[in-house]
């Protein structure tokens, strides 16, 4: 399941940026596409700042491996440097990222990988404000099996050692 993932994640390591996770696809390097996602971003992210903010501070940092904080700060718009999310040029930088131990951060990426493809599926196949939210509502679902242990990547048969 892991395959192919160096090709769509960048990870920004050091004592001043925690773990953030800089993700995108090939095609999101055309300057196209994320200008779309920056144009769309509220109903692209704005149920999944919810969601994510609906989750107990507990379950954030099981997951994300820390909390709403300095340098990602909580927000529902903009989206910019300093904040949970960040919409660059020709990547998504989640900021609200943390190594704590390999099956978190590695079960974190792909959490983010498959947000990466369905952005890519249903939002940039036809960028309107029906398929952002369709694309918002597929993501917050991700977050929640990933939150109740479902995702497919987080199945045992797939964590075999």
């Amino acid at each position: 399941y892991l395959e192919g993932i160096e090709n769509i994640i960048d990870i920004a390591n050091g004592d001043n940026c925690g773990t953030h996770a800089n993700v995108s696809l090939a095609s999101w390097q055309d300057g196209n596409a994320m200008s779309w996602v920056y144009d769309y971003s509220k109903a692209l992210f704005k149920p999944l700042a919810q969601a994510i903010a609906n989750l107990t501070e507990e379950k954030r940092v099981e997951i994300f491996g820390r909390d709403f904080g300095s340098y990602r700060h909580y927000t529902e718009e903009c989206f910019e440097h300093g904040d949970w999310l960040a919409i660059k040029n020709n990547c998504l930088e989640f900021r609200i990222s943390r190594y704590r131990n390999a099956t978190q951060y590695t079960h974190l990426l792909m959490l983010y990988k498959e947000f990466c493809l369905v952005i890519d599926k249903i939002f940039l196949a036809k960028p309107n404000y029906l398929t952002a939210t369709q694309t918002a509502n597929k993501m917050v679902e991700l977050l929640n099996k990933h939150a109740q242990g479902k995702a497919k990547y987080q199945r045992a048969e797939r964590n075999k050692q």
